[in-house]
């Protein structure tokens, strides 16, 4: 091993113990850092990537180091011989990097700094990683164009994002892109990963047993698929996190600090289906936070093939057209940013299909569905619409589920109610509606009702493909008419003779806002609203 274009001048070799934090002297040991086996050799822009495999590292020490000045030229320099008798000898691989190497007992990989750098006291090598490119910032009228087609209703909020994607420093939202064929929903992630790499790391890649593809490009695809076992708490981690565990193949795990970033490509908005798990209004509003969901404008794709389609956009990619309008927006546009998350949404059907997932629920929503459209349900006491409202009752859904399900095992009132909490409109989550209709013994039954929010069933029309969106729109808002009778079933009076609108408990009682979808609780036989439910005293 011979010494070869020794180029470091004195003044490089000082510039470059200044940036590691310490003398001319003691950057002798910090040509090389050792972390694990793994080898972080200094070159002439600061510590390269690791090398740990032994012909790999004979051959990088060779050249990334060759061009250091011997001990007679600089008190950092390598002397690359040892004296043996009359001659001398080529030291060992071994000797280069134990005279010449510090050891890390800490490898810290962060995408906030602007070099690698190595602290001795705490023997911890940090690594920068993900750095962006160097690109010059350019406007582009077409990228721009189409990406507020890709936007479809909210361009401003896409745009903003992809203003902010370059600032690893804070969480951003994933953004979903709905769109068929030949919109450019791949061509989007592809060019934005270009601020940092050659390519987007897949999701297979990011969730699989190596994740080191993270370290070269932070930003990571989904490209109509999620891969089995990814769960609601992995995306909302992955993508909320500013740091996770990274493995790269024969390497030490290690910390990676910084924020990723997260594209879902799909021709449907059902991609996240998350079928094993029960959702809470909570659970769905965390993953709203966390997932900007666009209905592309159909216009991406024409305007795409205007352009020459595959072949006329080719450039956008690898020309970084796509990057470095990104980073024009970056220096130019003055992004709506939120508290949270750099960019904020507010929640879509990709969040509301969330809240059918779980066989029980998505069960129940289908029953929901079923029995609006089933013409001997109608009138019944235990659902109820029009006038833009939709009521249901948990234990008519149960008493009614074999009937209209072909199940003999229904669901338990308390598992109905679970899924039903989710369903309900936002103003109105967690709060149930009661209506007093009979007095026995001097008292009031009373039956809760769930106030479901529509914009679920006309979700889950087409998916369920009970229906259409059309169908239950018109029946939702069909026109119904006002309580007026006093036997109907209105809500009792209280002590002042005004409408007791509240109970004890914090239910409130119908009518609501003027509308009782139970102004008629009697069949034609006469029975009571309880009697058809089959309530107890």
């Amino acid at each position: 091993m011979t010494a070869q274009n020794a180029i470091y001048t004195t003044e490089q070799i000082a510039a470059f113990a200044a940036a590691q934090g310490c003398s001319v002297e003691r950057f002798k040991e910090r040509w090389i850092v050792v972390y694990n086996g793994a080898c972080f050799i200094h070159g002439p822009k600061g510590y390269r990537p690791p090398i740990k495999n032994s012909l790999d590292l004979a051959i990088g020490l060779r050249k990334h180091l060759a061009p250091v000045p011997g001990s007679d030229k600089s008190p950092a320099g390598i002397d690359w011989e040892v004296s043996l008798g009359s001659g001398t000898k080529e030291k060992s691989v071994e000797r280069v990097i134990t005279e010449y190497g510090s050891l890390a007992t800490r490898h810290i990989l962060r995408t906030d700094i602007a070099s690698s750098y190595y602290d001795a006291p705490t023997e911890t090598f940090y690594e920068r990683v993900c750095p962006l490119r160097q690109l010059e910032p350019v406007f582009d009228e077409k990228v721009d164009k189409w990406m507020r087609l890709l936007g479809g209703k909210d361009p401003e909020t896409l745009l903003d994002w992809v203003a902010t994607c370059p600032e690893l420093n804070r969480p951003s939202p994933a953004v979903y892109l709905h769109a068929g064929k030949d919109a450019g929903k791949t061509m989007f992630a592809n060019g934005i990963a270009r601020l940092w790499g050659e390519a987007p790391t897949p999701l297979t890649s990011a969730v699989g047993n190596f994740n080191g593809a993270i370290v070269d490009c932070p930003l990571v695809f989904a490209d109509e698929e999620i891969p089995r076992g990814v769960t609601s708490g992995f995306v909302r981690d992955f993508v909320g996190s500013l740091s996770r565990q990274i493995k790269r193949k024969n390497m030490a795990e290690s910390t990676h600090l910084g924020a990723l970033r997260f594209i879902i490509a799909a021709n449907n908005a059902d991609i996240l289906k998350f079928d094993r798990e029960e959702f809470s209004v909570e659970d769905i509003s965390a993953v709203a936070a966390r997932i900007l969901y666009f209905k592309c404008d159909p216009g991406a794709a024409t305007y795409l093939k205007s352009l020459g389609g595959f072949e006329g956009t080719t450039d956008w990619i690898y020309s970084d057209r796509i990057a470095k309008h990104a980073l024009w927006l970056r220096d130019n546009r003055t992004a709506k940013r939120g508290s949270r998350f750099l960019v904020e949404g507010g929640i879509d059907i990709v969040h509301r299909n969330l809240a059918t997932n779980g066989n029980t629920r998505n069960r129940t929503v289908e029953w929901i569905c079923r029995a609006m459209l089933e013409k001997w349900m109608e009138p019944n006491p235990g659902i109820r619409f029009g006038g833009g409202e939709l009521y249901v009752n948990a234990s008519f859904v149960q008493k009614k589920w074999e009937a209209l399900l072909g199940d003999n095992r229904p669901p338990s009132l308390k598992q109905i109610g679970q899924a039903f909490r989710p369903l309900t409109t936002k103003d109105l989550q967690e709060k149930r509606f009661m209506i007093g209709t009979e007095r026995v013994d001097g008292k009031y039954r009373r039956a809760d009702f769930y106030r479901i929010d529509p914009q679920f069933i006309y979700d889950s029309a087409n998916s369920l493909q009970i229906g259409t969106e059309e169908t239950f729109r018109a029946l939702i808002n069909r026109p119904v008419l006002l309580e007026d009778d006093d036997d109907s079933g209105a809500a009792p009076a209280s002590s002042n003779g005004q409408a007791n609108n509240n109970n004890n408990n914090g239910s409130t009682v119908l009518p609501f806002n003027g509308f009782n979808p139970f102004a008629s609780t009697l069949s034609s036989s006469g029975s009571s609203l309880f009697d058809q439910l089959d309530f107890g005293k």
